[in-house]
């Protein structure tokens, strides 16, 4: 008895699977789309298992039309064909113009239906021909050359064609020469043979642009190689036929890859419904077309293109930034530039140079000081020169030398001068921290802007897709055109955010070379930052030794000591008070202490001459030497009131210091904790970020079913989008606040040796089992 139910059980199943034979027609050996025939009968199969045993029997032209003739009517003509499938281009052309149809004949590739004479049923949305169902969803090449006019304007176009499909459209080739005249253009046909690839030497000369509409006979290189032929003559291309042309260096396509899986799968459900005994005329002959325009810019700068604003904002850019050049950029050489080249820095290391000269110039109080003099004198003929007692011309020289022997005035103007070089170097130090963080945070900027612009990219993406779906609902009566109404509104505003976003970048990137010096536009190529870079312990060794408050908070204490020592900042007013104090001291020495100075002269007479010549002084020398002191005993009160505001001021820098110390540690505390913030939150947006995305294919699931509504979707995007934002911002804040804390610290790490690094992080080792040690010993 079992094995009479096993037996009756497989007999039912053989049954269920219902034989049928589908008789495949190919226009011949092809390169092109010849995997697009085992994509069909994949669906047919998977659609079908269980159903039906569906098996293929192929014929194929010799891409003649005689050829696919014969072919078509050997699969009529074998009674063991239940269905005909056409998988040639030409072949569905040829085919659909037929009077009769002996079998169920599926011709899913059909161009045009006015060209082709494809009968249609308006009732039915079918063929309305007895055993015939076609897919026709080609987009109107009107809107296309349309859209292509607006990214070039040309007045003649060759149109690259395949010769047999020409041949296989009734009006083709009239329809395209006319095709050009509503819109102030004129078409020339080149025809491709199948055997001869070179088509770049049959553009005509005065051919503005080429429309490429597929060349199913053309192997892949040589397709390469035409288009890049063309681009160097400087020639346009524009796709009819495939997006992804455009990904391989034609400028420009107002269409999608066709979805050769939905189509294939939209040609089964066709064919299955035959199958199951409904008519093929009554089979919808209707796939959807898609528009998207998408410009390749990187073809467009070879032409020396550089389309309207409105036109960028609408496509989908490829290779929207020039291919890396210039300088590999990385956190630490951006900031070995910086030093370098930045014009702050070096305004700064001016004051240095000047300051320079002010120590030398106080220096110079202390050394001797030479003068050399020589006069001529001439007096009037009075009586003395009558009488020869002065001479009426006479001509001296003199050579004075004084030497400070000491003087509080000149020693203290010394001993400020070197404060204040010293306070001058320290402000240099000062500014060379803020140069290199604001070159590594203008960096960290590019790196964050480049990502926004991907992100919101890919968003852009998505409401392109969504817009598709939300038209597919309309066409299947699932929802209304006030679905694809908001997605246009959506889509309008995340063309904007993109726009938005390439304008950050541009700007960040330019921030970038002005802060290195570099021309304002020269481009460079950025290698990625880690969150390991700024440091001199790495994320396990910060996860192993910082692993809890207490150890953060010591942490912290290390930064603020490291700090409050290192920091130029204090190191600068600690000069300015030094040199204050030295002042302070000067004025009080002022009441006692006298100023000594030894001074020397030597003068001669070098020649007389006219009356009284010969007489007095005639050729004579002289010299003085003498030893001066000096001190001012009565200044009307001045010295009293100067020595008084000059220790207010002391006090005031005393202040300013104590002040700017507590600025100092908290920016330290402050940047600290961001970094543990920021440092949490790059795990916990990246969990958001891979939930949201979870969430928003489910809702995007449930609203190509009809489940759920527009609403829906729209938040679960809008929540993925922010959230993947986030996520990529947080590992750029952490980064952002890394260099914080650096520049508080007045140390950045990454610009350490290796050896200084191992030094570093030892120290903060030894701090931290100090405190431990203290910690243990105070239990």
């Amino acid at each position: 008895r079992l094995v009479g139910v096993v037996a009756f059980f497989f007999m039912e199943v053989a049954l269920a699977q219902r034989p049928v034979t589908v008789g495949v027609v190919y226009d011949g050996e092809q390169y092109q789309f010849a995997q697009v025939g085992e994509i069909f009968k994949r669906e047919l199969l998977d659609l079908t298992s269980g159903e039906f045993a569906v098996d293929f029997v192929e014929y194929r032209g010799n891409w003649t039309r005689a050829s696919i003739n014969q072919a078509l009517d050997q699969a009529y003509g074998n009674p063991q064909i239940d269905m005909v499938l056409a998988m040639g281009f030409a072949t569905n052309q040829i085919v659909v113009g037929r009077e009769n149809f002996p079998k169920p004949t599926f011709l899913p590739l059909v161009f045009d239906t006015e060209l082709t004479g494809a009968p249609t049923d308006s009732e039915s949305n079918g063929s309305g021909k007895t055993n015939l169902n076609y897919l026709t969803g080609r987009v109107p090449v009107e809107e296309e050359l349309v859209t292509y006019q607006r990214i070039v304007a040309f007045d003649h176009a060759a149109v690259f064609i395949d010769e047999l499909v020409l041949q296989s459209i009734p009006g083709l080739t009239e329809a395209l020469a006319e095709l050009g005249t509503p819109l102030g253009f004129s078409i020339s046909i080149v025809e491709h043979d199948g055997t001869r690839h070179d088509l770049a030497k049959d553009v005509p000369e005065n051919a503005d642009v080429v429309l490429y509409t597929g060349l199913p006979r053309m192997p892949t290189e040589d397709i390469d190689r035409l288009i890049e032929d063309l681009t160097d003559q400087g020639i346009p291309t524009f796709s009819l036929s495939e997006r992804s042309l455009v990904e391989r260096g034609m400028l420009a396509a107002d269409t999608v890859d066709t979805d050769w899986t939905r189509l294939g799968r939209r040609n089964a459900l066709n064919m299955q419904s035959v199958m199951l005994g409904e008519p093929a005329a009554r089979q919808s002959i209707y796939f959807a077309g898609k528009q998207e325009l998408t410009i390749n810019m990187k073809t467009a700068r070879r032409l020396g293109l550089s389309p309207r604003f409105d036109v960028l904002s609408e496509a989908t850019l490829l290779n929207t930034e020039p291919a890396p050049s210039g300088p590999s950029l990385n956190l630490r050489n951006v900031a070995e530039m910086a030093i370098t080249a930045n014009l702050d820095l070096q305004g700064e290391s001016l004051n240095i140079d000047a300051a320079d000269q002010d120590v030398r110039l106080a220096d110079s109080g202390l050394l001797p000081q030479l003068s050399l003099s020589a006069s001529q004198l001439t007096r009037k003929a009075s009586q003395s020169v009558s009488a020869g007692l002065f001479p009426e011309r006479s001509t001296d020289g003199s050579l004075s030398l004084s030497q400070t022997i000491y003087s509080d005035d000149v020693y203290a103007n010394r001993d400020i001068s070197r404060n204040n070089r010293n306070a001058v170097v320290s402000n240099f130090e000062v500014t060379q921290l803020d140069v290199i963080n604001e070159a590594s945070q203008a960096y960290i900027d590019v790196l964050r802007a480049q990502n926004q612009l991907n992100i919101q990219q890919q968003d852009l993406e998505l409401t392109k897709s969504n817009l598709d779906l939300a038209r597919d609902r309309v066409r299947l009566g699932a929802s209304t055109n006030a679905d694809v109404y908001r997605w246009q509104s959506n889509l309008a505003t995340t063309r904007s955010q993109v726009l938005l976003a390439r304008a950050a970048l541009q700007q960040a990137r330019e921030a970038l070379n002005r802060v290195l010096h570099r021309p304002i536009t020269d481009p460079f190529s950025l290698e990625a930052a880690g969150i390991d870079d700024p440091f001199v312990m790495t994320t396990d060794d910060f996860d192993r030794l910082v692993n809890n408050p207490r150890s953060f908070n010591w942490l912290t204490d290390f930064a603020v000591t490291y700090g409050l020592e290192n920091a130029p900042e204090l190191q600068a007013i600690n000069e300015q008070i030094m040199a204050q104090s030295r002042d302070i001291t000067n004025q009080r020495r002022d009441y006692w202490l006298p100023d000594l100075e030894l001074s020397g002269q030597l003068s001669d007479n070098l020649n007389q001459s006219g009356l009284g010549a010969g007489g007095l002084g005639d050729g004579q020398s002289d010299w003085t030497v003498s030893i001066s002191a000096s001190l001012p005993v009565y200044t009307g009160g001045a010295r009293k009131s100067q020595l008084n505001r000059s220790e207010i001021q002391l006090r005031q820098l005393r202040v300013q210091r104590a002040a700017l110390a507590e600025r100092i540690e908290q920016q330290i505390r402050a940047a600290m904790h961001a970094i543990n913030a920021n440092y949490a939150n790059i795990e916990l947006s990246k969990t958001a970020a891979e939930s949201a995305k979870l969430n928003l294919d489910l809702i995007t699931d449930a609203y190509a079913k009809g489940t759920l509504s527009i609403l829906d979707l729209l938040d679960a995007q809008s929540q993925s989008l922010d959230a993947r934002l986030s996520a990529d911002n947080a590992v750029y804040d952490f980064l952002s606040s890394a260099l914080n804390m650096h520049r508080a610290t007045s140390r950045f790490d990454f610009l350490l040796s290796t050896e200084d690094k191992a030094r570093v992080f030892k120290e903060f080792e030894d701090f931290l089992n100090a405190k431990e040690a203290e910690l243990t010993n105070g239990r």
